[in-house]
């Protein structure tokens, strides 16, 4: 599960690098707020990962997510209940 997990948070890392254009080292303790996600980037995130993952992740659920790692959780979680 830890090696899916670092998966996961690779792929946010790079997509967020991506849709934020950021240049700055992104871990999976990065907070999202610190990494430029507004209400927009962050339902674009969440839009990739339900897309790439085949999950549902609702806006309460993404709201609730403050660190990259945390969005990395929520997949895992939602991949659990399917």
């Amino acid at each position: 599960m830890a090696s899916e997990l670092s998966l996961i948070v690779n792929h946010l890392i790079m997509f967020i690098k991506e849709q934020t254009l950021n240049r700055a080292e992104i871990f999976g303790s990065s907070r999202l707020e610190d990494l430029g996600l507004d209400t927009l980037g962050l339902m674009e995130v969440v839009i990739m990962l339900e897309d790439r993952y085949a999950i549902s992740i609702t806006e309460e659920e993404s709201a609730k997510a403050q660190t990259v790692e945390d969005l990395a959780n929520l997949v895992l979680e939602s991949q659990i209940q399917i």
